[in-house]
């Protein structure tokens, strides 16, 4: 499923072998070497193109890939990704998104208070946010939703609720 191989050499009286072979991929590392905006491109699969940016902040790439690949598929949605804190508030000053995914678990500054940064910002605070955490308890959610955000999805995701919360913030009172 990952694209690799896996295999076994065995010599009778010496023993086994076991070996997989994965194909390289970036390292985390790599990943933060490179403080440029992310950006998915979405090609329309119909006419009108992309109508919605939506701007995920989030630090682990893994996270980032699953995302892009859940949003990838609506040809409505431009998704830029920002790695740090600081790079996502600087794309919500440049870009506007119609949408934000914080995470909150981030490094330097937490997602709660990168919403206390975009909630103190007149051109920006209207813009609904949504928490994407791992921290999925009763109270974490209710402490962010009290905090201000818009809704809060917790890890791993719920592709069908995640799916369903981003159209119902987009698209709620805009014909699709």
């Amino acid at each position: 499923m990952m694209g690799g191989v896996i295999g076994m050499d065995t010599e009778e009286g010496r023993g086994s072998t076991f070996w997989i072979e994965l194909p390289e991929v970036a390292t985390e590392q790599d990943y933060h070497s490179n403080d440029v905006e992310q950006v998915v491109a979405v090609e329309p699969t119909s006419g009108g193109g992309c109508r919605y940016t939506v701007l995920y902040i989030e630090d682990n790439p893994a996270n980032l890939r699953l995302v892009t690949q859940i949003l990838g598929k609506n040809p409505q949605i431009h998704l830029i990704t920002a790695h740090t804190p600081e790079l996502g508030l600087e794309l919500v000053s440049a870009r506007h998104p119609e949408l934000i995914l914080l995470d909150i678990n981030l490094p330097g500054m937490d997602g709660y208070q990168v919403l206390s940064v975009l909630q103190s910002l007149d051109s920006v605070k209207q813009i609904p946010v949504i928490a994407i955490s791992a921290n999925a308890t009763a109270r974490d959610i209710e402490w962010g939703r009290k905090a201000g955000f818009d809704e809060y999805i917790t890890k791993p995701i719920d592709i069908r609720h995640f799916l369903e919360t981003v159209d119902r913030l987009l698209f709620d009172g805009v014909e699709k």
